[in-house]
């Protein structure tokens, strides 16, 4: 099957600010937006999906893993490098 054609990177911006504004009231808003910024295929989601991996709701946490696995090879590097100094 196809993919579809990323969003454009205009998008990262609005999205990020979206999920910086969704409450733990709605969990289902915060894993379709994850779900979106992995779509745009843009390294610089990773920044805004980061946090998602610690989610309270797991639906959430496993959205930001298959959003940060949909980004491009090296977009996960500064996270993963985090990581290894935790």
């Amino acid at each position: 099957a196809a993919r579809a054609p990323a969003l454009p990177s205009a998008a990262i911006d609005p999205l990020a600010a979206a999920l910086r504004r969704c409450t733990a009231a709605h969990p289902t808003q915060r894993a379709a937006l994850a779900a979106v910024l992995g779509d745009t295929a843009d390294p610089r989601a990773a920044d805004a999906l980061a946090p998602l991996l610690d989610d309270p709701t797991p639906a959430v946490r496993s959205a930001a893993v298959r959003a940060l696995g949909a980004l491009p090879d090296g977009a996960l590097a500064p996270l993963l490098h985090a990581l290894g100094d935790a």
